[in-house]
């Protein structure tokens, strides 16, 4: 058995001859991501078994990681019945063992995980180095028979550990091939990506969702729509437990609750601003309020917020959302780098310089957390057929307003929304310009009561929208009942929604 080494190493006058290490890190990092998952996106990729300095350590989070790595949940009950299934829990010390580290390690945030797991990693680098000079100290002593075939072995050696960093798995080309073939024989359906799924069909197939690190770019002239498709997308993350902050610089939190309850509802906006719901409207909205209020979406209205104020508030979201929300951080929307005001020492700059730096911010910051951000933008007017003004040309890359070179060229997507034809202004095209992984390609939707819903082809009129294509409602609620009976279950049913909504402070 293993011996459990106790957080607090006792003071001890040889304690300098002791290996480089940082057990405080590393149960910090094992508690953080047993405790949430969800954070295995940011160092599950590069953060190795073998990293650790302890053996208690290593095997519990080699449990975590093997749970992970193959999609199983991770939780204390998991990982404790995958040691004691591999005959490991005596060596990590049983399960009092486990308990004391997750209560002693202190609270881990999104933004502080990759501090720590960066220490332990740094730390197992030293350790690293100090046994390849002790293999060198030895074999020098013994003699060598080839002096220059000695001194590259030793800087190839160090040469190896110096190239690894933080961050970076390290793979070689047979580990990463026969990780995607694994991969790809796990998942035969190529309709499934390993993304975010965002409910729209021919989205998900072209691109394979939202991937984590991944900035998506919406744009489209003012009142065409991104804003709602941005909700729509956040909305099917929130619906698979993904938290999500929305930034806003020009609607208030309440026309943002608005137009999701409506969409969700499949209810006109104006019927609601207007306070001119129905019987079979209230039907729709109470479900679709009372599901909205339970779902991990944070909206926050920041006007004319700076790149730096933007960051702050993510990383504030991140943290607050696994200490108090017990939900990652899994998506961020952008509403919108247009309206974004510019960091004080570059107000004087060129408008170009200043979305610039606005895009690469968002960029990085998508980079750092490992999260998806979708970053709306507006599309420049334009120029139509022959210089008339009866058809919109089609958007292709460039048509971002202002700086598009700068604002594109930091986006991993780009989608552009726009209307074929201006009689039939419901009926829009979503075109996928740019993609990271996957292929470009076009969406035909319609607009109706603040969703989108997708079209076919051989649509050559415009009936009213189907309820049961709209990807917004969930499959139980598709089918409304509109008896009379069922049109006063929902009066009566909806007198309470306001003190259920009220009651619920978490999504604020």
């Amino acid at each position: 058995m293993a011996e459990v080494i106790p957080f607090h190493r006792p003071n001890d006058r040889d304690e300098s001859r002791l290996p480089p290490m940082d057990l405080e890190a590393e149960a910090a990092v094992i508690s953080a991501l047993i405790l949430c998952p969800a954070l295995f996106a940011i160092v599950g990729a590069w953060l190795e078994p073998q990293h650790f300095y302890s053996e208690a350590h290593r095997r519990i989070y080699e449990a975590a990681h093997e749970l992970w790595r193959a999609g199983e949940h991770v939780d204390v009950t998991t990982v404790s019945t995958w040691l004691k299934d591999h005959d490991r829990i005596a060596q990590v010390g049983g399960m009092p063992y486990i308990t004391e580290l997750l209560n002693a390690a202190p609270v881990v945030s999104a933004r502080s995980i990759g501090a720590y797991a960066t220490t332990v990693f740094d730390k197992w680098r030293q350790r690293s180095v100090i046994a390849r000079m002790q293999t060198l100290i030895g074999e020098g002593y013994c003699g060598v028979p080839d002096t220059q075939s000695f001194l590259d072995g030793a800087v190839r050696g160090l040469d190896l550990i110096a190239r690894r960093r933080a961050g970076e798995p390290d793979e070689t080309n047979a580990q990463i091939l026969s990780r995607m073939l694994r991969e790809l024989s796990e998942s035969p359906d190529t309709s499934k990506g390993r993304g975010i799924p965002t409910g729209l069909a021919t989205f998900d197939r072209l691109t394979g969702g939202l991937y984590p690190g991944r900035k998506t770019i919406i744009t489209a002239r003012s009142g065409r729509g991104k804003t709602t498709l941005a909700l729509m997308f956040a909305l099917g993350a929130a619906r698979r437990g993904i938290g999500v902050h929305v930034i806003v610089m020009e609607q208030t939190r309440s026309e943002i609750l608005a137009k999701l309850t409506c969409g969700l509802a499949g209810v006109e906006l104006s019927r609601w601003r207007d306070r001119a719901l129905d019987a079979d409207d209230w039907r729709r909205v109470t479900p679709a309020a009372a599901e909205l209020a339970q779902l991990p979406i944070w909206i926050e209205r920041i006007p004319r917020a700076t790149p730096t104020q933007i960051r702050h508030a993510v990383m504030l979201r991140a943290d607050s959302a696994i200490t108090t929300e017990k939900k990652a951080l899994g998506l961020v929307v952008v509403d919108h780098i247009h309206e974004e005001a510019p960091e004080p020492h570059l107000r004087t700059a060129k408008k170009q310089e200043q979305l610039g730096h606005a895009a690469r911010t968002t960029k990085e910051l998508a980079t750092e957390l490992g999260i998806p951000i979708l970053e709306l933008a507006q599309m420049r007017d334009l120029e139509r057929d022959g210089g008339k003004r009866s058809r919109p040309v089609k958007p292709k890359l460039g048509c971002v307003s202002w700086a598009p070179q700068d604002i594109e060229g930091t986006a991993d997507n780009l989608i552009a929304i726009w209307e074929p034809d201006p009689t039939h202004i419901e009926d829009v095209q979503v075109e996928i310009l740019k993609v990271r992984e996957g292929r470009r390609g076009t969406m035909k939707l319609r607009f109706k009561n603040e969703a989108f819903y997708e079209r076919e082809d051989r649509v050559a009129v415009h009936p009213d929208v189907d309820d049961n294509k709209n990807p917004m409602l969930p499959a139980s609620r598709r089918m409304i009942d509109t008896t009379p009976a069922a049109r006063a279950a929902a009066e009566e049913e909806s007198s309470e929604l306001g003190a259920l909504v009220d009651g619920h402070g978490g999504n604020t």
